[in-house]
């Protein structure tokens, strides 16, 4: 609903940056706050992928490599700013190199899902707990509060990618969203 509302702000002032639907929508000052909203998330965003990235690397890493001989935590969230992170950022400038970085990530997603159903499928099912399934817990609402507010990464990056799309009508680019987010839903 909000990448909609979003959507037609952009259209009403003829802006095509996220920055510039807030300068049009809320003044300099809400300019500012957004602008600053935008860098601490895409901060946080980072972090969060270095995170993700530093746990999966190191149980794969401790199946693959000797015990004793498995790379820290902090090792591989440096080696994965130097060799990923860090050439991404000073290299990745034009759209067509970003579409082609997004592919190759998305490839690597696509097989990182392989891998886990295969595993999922080839693994005998544990034994059930006997707890029951606690659908709520206020008290993990912390955890749960950064995984929502990551969500609204998409709206920094929707207007750029509208940008890219050819002929970009709004059933088309409204078509596009619902299907990014159905895929996400998977």
């Amino acid at each position: 609903i909000s990448l909609g509302y979003l959507l037609d702000a952009a259209q009403s002032c003829s802006k095509h940056t996220y920055e510039g639907v807030a300068e049009c929508m809320l003044g300099r000052v809400g300019w500012r706050i957004v602008y600053a909203c935008v860098v601490v998330l895409q901060i946080g965003s980072l972090v969060g992928f270095l995170n993700i990235l530093a746990d999966t690397c190191s149980s794969v890493a401790g199946t693959i490599i000797p015990p004793g001989m498995e790379p820290s935590r902090t090792t591989l969230m440096a080696a994965v700013t130097l060799a990923v992170f860090l050439p991404l950022a000073l290299f990745v400038k034009s759209e067509k190199s970003i579409a082609q970085a997004s592919s190759l990530s998305m490839s690597f997603i696509f097989i990182f899902m392989v891998v886990v159903v295969y595993e999922a499928a080839i693994t005998p099912p544990s034994k059930a707990s006997d707890e029951p399934l606690v659908w709520w817990d206020s008290t993990r609402v912390l955890v749960s509060f950064p995984v929502i507010c990551f969500g609204y990464t998409a709206h920094a990056v929707l207007l750029p990618i509208v940008r890219a799309l050819r002929n970009p009508t709004r059933a088309r680019v409204r078509a596009s969203v619902r299907g990014a987010l159905a895929l996400c839903t998977l």
